[in-house]
C-alpha cells in the first residue's frame, strides 16, 4: 500500500489567517457592551447567523457541497475519488455557554478553533488539489452546549447518530419559557422533520471516522509544556437533577430548628458533594452541583430549590463512589433539615479508551512533522463522542489553553499553538484516508497535483 501524501516539511498554517477567521466568527454574538466574551446560545438567532456565515465560506468561497438538516446541522463536503466509501467527518460547533443575565460569557476559542481548522484544511486541499479517497465532510453541529436547555448537550450530533430522539427534545423549555420546538421554528427549522436527521443507512456506512480539534480546556498540555495533545481516554460522567422541597413559613416567627429550608438543604448537599470528591484524592474526580434555582422572599423560608449534579472521572468506579456518597448524604440532610430531596438520574456515560486508526494516524502525523506525541485524557464532552458505539473510530486533538474555559474574560489559546496543531490534524487526515478501508496494492494515495 502506498504511503499517504506528506505535506512539505516547511508547510505551516498562517497564524494571522487563523486569528482573522476566528475573529470573524466571534463578531457574531449578542451585543456585548459591558460583557466579557461572546454569547451565541444554542438555537438562537446568533447561532443561526453563525451557521450561515460558515455555510457561505464553505459553499461560495471554497466550492464545497453544502447541506443543512432539520435540526440545523451544517454539512460541507469535498468529495473523494473512490465511489462507495463513507466520508471522514470533522466536527465542531459554534454555539456557546452563558446566559444574557451573566456578565461573563463564553471565551473566544471553545468551538471556533475547531471550525477554523476544518475550513482551513479544506481550503488548502482545494488550493493544492489534494485528492483523497474518502470524501471529507465538515459537520458543524447545532446545539453542542447544554446551557440553554439544561442537562441536554450535543443535541445536533446525538440526534444525527440516533442517541437522541425527537420526543426527547420537543418538550424541553429554556429559562425564558421558550420550548425547543419554538426555538427551532424561530431559526427557520421544521420540528416535525427531526426524524429525518439520522441517516437511513447504518452510521458506519455513512461515516468512516470522526476527527475533532478543540482547545483542551484544562492544563494537561500547559503543565507538560507542549502545544497540543492527542486524547487517549475520555472521562465518563454521572448526572442527576436535584429537587428539594421544604415548607414555607415566616422567617421571623419560626425558630431555626423548626424551619424546612430547601436552600439550606441543597447548600448542604453541595458541600457533601465537595467532600466526596475530595475523598477520592486531589484532582482525581471532578464534579459540581450547579444550575441552582430558588425563589425567595426576605420574610419567607424557601420551600423549593433545584439544581443538577455532574460527576466526572476517567474511572467510572470512582465516579460511582461519589454518586453513592451523595445519595447517602441526601437522606441524612433531608432528615436534618426536615425537607424532601429527590435525585433523578439524567444520564450515565462510561469512560472510554480512545485508541484506533484515528489516534494512530494523528500520532504518526505528529512524528512526521517533528512534534512531540503527548497523550492526555479528555475531561470535557465533544460532538465526536456522539459517534461512539457505532463502529466509527474517533480521534481528538486538544490544543493548549490556559485552563480558564467557559470564561470570556480569562480564556486564552495561542495562535501559534493552534497553527502547529492544525498541521498535525491535516496530516493526520491524509494518513487516515489510507488507513481506513485500505485500497489494494494498486490503489492510489492522496496526492497533490501542485508543487
Amino acid at each position: 500500500m502506498k504511503e499517504a501524501f506528506l505535506l512539505p516539511p516547511d508547510f505551516a498554517f498562517d497564524e494571522g489567517m487563523i486569528q482573522a477567521g476566528i475573529e470573524q466568527q466571534n463578531a457574531i454574538t449578542i451585543a456585548n457592551s459591558g460583557h466579557f466574551g461572546v454569547l451565541r446560545p444554542a438555537f438562537s438567532e446568533q447561532e443561526r447567523v453563525f451557521h450561515q456565515h460558515i455555510h457561505t465560506r464553505g459553499e461560495q468561497e471554497l466550492g464545497l457541497t453544502a447541506r443543512v438538516d432539520a435540526v440545523g446541522n451544517l454539512f460541507l463536503t469535498r468529495p473523494g475519488y473512490e465511489t462507495g466509501l463513507p466520508d471522514i467527518f470533522i466536527t465542531s460547533h459554534g454555539d456557546t455557554v452563558g446566559k444574557k443575565s451573566k456578565k461573563n460569557w463564553a471565551g473566544l476559542y471553545d468551538g471556533p478553533v475547531g471550525v477554523e481548522f476544518a475550513l482551513q484544511v479544506l481550503e488548502d486541499m482545494q488550493r493544492r488539489d489534494i485528492r483523497t479517497r474518502h470524501g471529507i465532510t465538515f459537520m458543524l453541529c447545532a446545539g453542542e452546549e447544554a446551557s440553554r436547555f439544561p442537562g441536554v448537550a450535543l443535541i445536533g450530533s446525538r440526534l444525527y447518530t440516533g442517541k437522541l430522539q425527537p420526543h426527547d427534545l420537543l418538550n424541553l423549555y429554556d429559562d425564558d419559557g421558550i420550548s425547543f420546538r419554538d426555538a427551532l421554528r424561530q431559526c427557520g427549522l421544521t420540528p416535525n422533520k427531526l426524524s429525518t436527521v439520522s441517516p437511513e443507512r447504518p452510521l458506519s456506512e455513512v461515516v468512516a471516522a470522526v476527527v475533532e480539534l478543540h482547545i483542551e480546556q484544562g492544563l494537561g498540555c500547559t503543565n507538560a509544556g507542549v502545544p497540543f495533545g492527542i486524547a487517549d481516554r475520555s472521562a465518563g460522567y454521572i448526572r442527576y437533577s436535584v429537587r428539594v422541597e421544604g415548607d414555607a413559613n415566616h422567617t421571623g416567627t419560626t425558630e431555626p430548628e423548626r424551619t424546612h429550608d430547601a436552600v439550606l438543604a441543597i447548600s448542604m448537599l453541595r458541600i457533601a458533594l465537595h467532600e466526596a470528591l475530595r475523598d477520592q484524592g486531589e484532582g482525581v474526580t471532578r464534579g459540581i452541583l450547579a444550575n441552582l434555582m430558588a425563589e425567595g422572599v426576605l420574610s419567607i423560608v424557601p420551600d423549593e430549590a433545584t439544581g443538577s449534579i455532574d460527576i466526572r472521572d476517567i474511572d467510572l468506579r470512582r465516579a460511582q463512589r461519589v454518586a453513592r456518597a451523595v445519595q447517602d448524604a441526601s437522606v441524612q440532610i433531608a432528615s436534618d433539615t426536615r425537607t424532601r430531596i429527590t435525585l433523578d438520574p439524567i444520564s450515565t456515560i462510561e469512560p472510554s479508551v480512545m485508541d484506533g486508526p484515528v489516534s494512530e494516524a494523528l500520532r504518526e502525523a505528529a512524528e512526521a512533522r517533528g512534534e512531540k506525541v503527548f497523550e492526555t485524557p479528555c475531561w470535557a464532552g465533544h460532538d465526536l463522542f456522539a459517534f461512539r458505539g457505532f463502529d466509527v473510530p474517533i480521534g481528538l486533538i486538544l490544543v493548549r489553553s490556559n485552563g480558564w474555559s467557559h470564561n470570556g474574560e480569562k480564556e486564552r489559546s495561542e495562535y501559534r499553538d493552534q497553527a502547529r496543531a492544525f498541521g498535525v490534524g491535516y496530516q493526520g487526515l491524509l494518513n487516515l484516508d489510507l488507513k481506513l478501508n485500505p485500497p489494494d496494492s494498486g490503489g492510489a494515495a492522496a496526492e497533490s497535483t501542485t508543487e
